[in-house]
C-alpha cells in the first residue's frame, strides 16, 4: 500500500493533469521509502521536494492554503533523517525565519515546528548562521515556556481564534 501511494506520488507529479500531491506527504513518503529501504523510490521523492523548492524560489515545498502547515513539517521531516543539507538550506532557513513574529512563529505548532527544524539544521551544519538560528531557536523556546498553562497543558489564543489543545500539548 506504501509503495502504491508512492508510486501514485512520483506518477501525479510528472501528470501535469493530475492533483499535486501536498508536499507534507510527500516528506513523509520519503520518510517511509527510507524506512522499507526503497532507497531509489526515497531519492524520487526527495528530488520532487528539491524541483519544488527550487521552482518556488522562496525556500518553501509547496505554496498555497495554508502553506506553513505543509512546508514546516516537511523541514521537520527531512531532519528527522539528515536530508535537510540536500535541499537549499539558505532558502529554507529564510523561509523559516521569514515566519517568525516577534519572538515566536505565528502559532504554537509552527514554533515548535520551527525550532525542531532550526534545531536539527543546527545538528546537521553547525556552522551555518549559528547566531541567528540560536536567536530565533532560544526566543521560541521562551515563547513556548510561556505558553504553558499551570496543569501542564499549552492552548494558544490568537486574535478571535485559538489552537486545539491537543495538538499544541502533543507538539
Amino acid at each position: 500500500t506504501v509503495i502504491n501511494l508512492i508510486d501514485n506520488t512520483i506518477n501525479a507529479e510528472v501528470d501535469e493533469s493530475a492533483e499535486i500531491v501536498n508536499a507534507k506527504y510527500v516528506a513523509y513518503q520519503y520518510l517511509a521509502a527510507k524506512g522499507l529501504g526503497e532507497d531509489a523510490l526515497a531519492q524520487k521523492l526527495l528530488e520532487i521536494l528539491q524541483h519544488r523548492q527550487e521552482n518556488n524560489g522562496d525556500g518553501t515545498f509547496f505554496n498555497g492554503a495554508w502553506n506553513q502547515w505543509t512546508n514546516l513539517p516537511v523541514f521537520d521531516a527531512l531532519c528527522r533523517v539528515g536530508a535537510l543539507g540536500q535541499t537549499d538550506v539558505e532558502k529554507g532557513i529564510d523561509y523559516i525565519l521569514s515566519l517568525k513574529a516577534g519572538d515566536y512563529f505565528s502559532d504554537f505548532m509552527s514554533t515548535a515546528q520551527a525550532i525542531r527544524s532550526l534545531s536539527a539544521l543546527k545538528a546537521e551544519l553547525p556552522e551555518y548562521r549559528t547566531a541567528e538560528i540560536d536567536t530565533a531557536i532560544d526566543e521560541g523556546l521562551a515563547w513556548l515556556k510561556g505558553q504553558i498553562k499551570e496543569d501542564g497543558s499549552v492552548v494558544y489564543v490568537g486574535d478571535g481564534w485559538s489552537d486545539d489543545a491537543v495538538t499544541d500539548t502533543a507538539e
